[in-house]
């Protein structure tokens, strides 16, 4: 039994079978579990767009110190080795994301249930300003900041945790993505490999795509895990104030890495051989055209485009775009695989598509130009009097005779007094000094409706047509890398590429559609110590600077493949001119000693 057991273990397919599921388990616990939370990291931590960008960004980060060292040793000690640290390293870093959690005092919800109705006692909405007087705005202070003794370090050191997990997730992240390249390469014949390869990066893929969906259904829990019967009736899902239990999935994430980890190590290492190929060596210019790999940031932040641009809650949001990067990269990448082997494409054909698919899907982007209405407040002078003492509030409220007037929260109306009816746990603002026969409550307003039904479809169609292309040109990119080199120095060519594409591209993806997000900002939240995050956005603006953005983007991938296609074809044009050439002089001179 120990013999065959052992037969099994050391076959080829089975260490490609355990590789598979650990760039599953590894996509599915960090891409797809950071893709689904940006949102709510935002509402919980008090991020404004860039620095949730910054969270994504230090993955990648991560990676461009560690990629030349893991792809300089993996050439020189047992690849199954690396492949365990990766696992176990990645456990590290989603229990310290988890961890932060438990450090923040953040906004969360918490609930009397002593007189059997829900009472709201953290944060309290209601208008209660400390003034010497209300025409000096400066001198208008929050008394909850007077009375509560808020200290920012609790919130810095939670956010320094949350930070320094996913750093260290990227350091572990670097070997099944360079090491783990060349494996395939060495357990399976040349002609193998490309499919290997091809459903490799597809099952990552899918593990992320997997994990964006099942991470947004922790999210229909509420983050203090209170049952829904204990929660106010008004508090739902679709409802702003929502937060969503983000944190239980990387503790679980974190411990099945920890589990493979120690079982991974136990994998046979193959011996390097040593064959050369006779092809352009130019991997640093093959390298560059992988800014395309940008887009890969881009998936957290059309997450959040669908949850404010459409008004999705953040789980359905994760949902739809979970679905559309599973579907299209099933399709995608095994077909590039398929159809590269299919019509025998040397590297330069290779490029030749990438280019063509590179500049034809940039226009898709522009699909993201169409707009859809947000959210609508009402603000008066009066408001606007109040705004000062109101900023670290965010509770909206609509008119309870006209639902379609919606204001911020309560104390932006200028509400002093709360009346709750126990028989439908409903809440009731009035003595409202805007208004004082003006009566607010949450109940009656109405919040995540698709507002543009077609534009919706459209950028559903447009997205998914985006992401299959990008999938599609993953495996005839790779080859054109992998071709580039000998065996050999493949380790540290992939290490090369995956510096240059963090650095050029993922690391500044994130910061910059945070950026773009931040400038569309209309109502910023401010709490006690200054911290901002935004919480209606101009869709209008949003949507053109997302569409341009992503087009530019795009179309500069596409012009730098085009440079290595011609740039290469030109080559060996020169190469074939010149064997010509030489043959030419070879048969003249056979034709003189003839003559002779």
């Amino acid at each position: 039994g120990y013999v065959r057991c052992n037969e099994i273990l050391s076959k080829p397919l089975f260490s490609y079978i355990v590789l598979c599921i650990c760039t599953f388990i590894q996509n599915f616990s960090v891409n797809g579990a950071n893709n689904a939370v940006i949102s709510t990291l935002e509402r919980v931590f008090y991020l404004n767009s860039v620095q949730s960008g910054l969270f994504l960004a230090l993955y990648d980060l991560a990676t461009v110190f560690s990629a030349p060292l893991v792809g300089y040793l993996g050439s020189l000690y047992s690849s199954p080795i690396f492949f365990s640290l990766n696992m176990i390293i990645v456990s590290i870093g989603n229990i310290l994301i988890a961890s932060s959690n438990f450090i923040n005092r953040n906004n969360k919800l918490n609930f009397n249930l002593d007189f059997t109705q829900n009472f709201l006692t953290f944060n309290n909405v209601l208008f209660q300003c400390y003034n010497d007087s209300l025409l000096n705005r400066e001198n208008i202070t929050d008394s909850i900041c007077l009375k509560d003794e808020y200290s920012s370090s609790t919130s810095i050191n939670a956010k320094f945790l949350l930070y320094s997990g996913n750093f260290i997730n990227g350091i572990g992240s670097v070997a099944l993505f360079t090491i783990g390249i060349i494996y395939i390469e060495r357990i399976f014949p040349r002609e193998k490999a490309a499919y290997c390869q091809g459903i490799y990066f597809a099952v990552g893929t899918v593990g992320g795509a997997l994990g964006i969906v099942v991470t947004g259904r922790f999210l229909l829990v509420y983050t203090t895990l209170t049952p829904k019967q204990r929660l106010p009736s008004w508090l739902t899902p679709s409802h702003p104030l929502w937060i969503g239990c983000w944190w239980l999935p990387y503790f679980i994430y974190g411990s099945l890495c920890f589990l493979i980890g120690l079982f991974v190590s136990g994998l046979p290492n193959y011996e390097i051989p040593g064959k050369k190929h006779s092809i352009n060596r130019n991997a640093i210019i093959i390298s560059t055209v992988s800014a395309q790999q940008q887009y890969n940031r881009f998936v957290p932040f059309i997450t959040k485009y669908f949850e404010y641009q459409h008004q999705l809650d953040t789980s359905t949001a994760t949902l739809i775009t979970g679905a559309i990067a599973l579907l299209s990269v099933i399709i995608g990448c095994p077909i590039g695989a398929y159809f590269m082997n299919k019509f025998s494409w040397t590297p330069i054909q290779c490029a030749r598509v990438c280019t063509i698919i590179l500049i034809i899907s940039s226009f898709l982007f522009l699909s993201l130009i169409f707009s859809c209405p947000e959210l609508k407040f009402q603000y008066t002078s009066c408001s606007s009097m109040n705004t000062p003492c109101c900023q670290h509030i965010y509770h909206p409220v609509c008119n309870i005779n006209e639902p379609h007037k919606m204001y911020l929260s309560p104390c932006h109306f200028g509400c002093i007094n709360q009346t709750i009816i126990t028989s439908n746990n409903t809440m009731l603002y009035s003595l409202c000094n805007c208004a004082e026969d003006t009566i607010l409550s949450e109940t009656v307003c109405r919040f995540r409706r698709i507002p543009c039904m077609t534009m919706f479809i459209l950028t559903m169609i447009g997205a998914t047509f985006l992401v299959f292309f990008t999938a599609f040109i993953q495996v005839p990119m790779l080859q054109v890398l992998l071709y580039s080199v000998s065996l050999p120095y493949q380790n540290m060519a992939l290490a090369i590429r995956q510096t240059i594409v963090r650095v050029l591209g993922q690391t500044t993806g994130p910061l910059l559609f945070g950026y773009v997000f931040d400038q569309s900002c209309l109502v910023w939240l401010t709490d006690c110590y200054d911290r901002q995050t935004c919480k209606v956005y101009d869709n209008r603006r949003m949507s053109l600077s997302m569409a341009l953005s992503g087009f530019s983007i795009r179309l500069i991938s596409g012009i730098a493949c085009s440079i290595v296609y011609f740039n290469w074809k030109f080559k060996h044009s020169n190469q074939n001119d010149i064997s010509s050439n030489n043959l030419h002089m070879t048969s003249n001179e056979e034709h003189e000693i003839t003559r002779f």
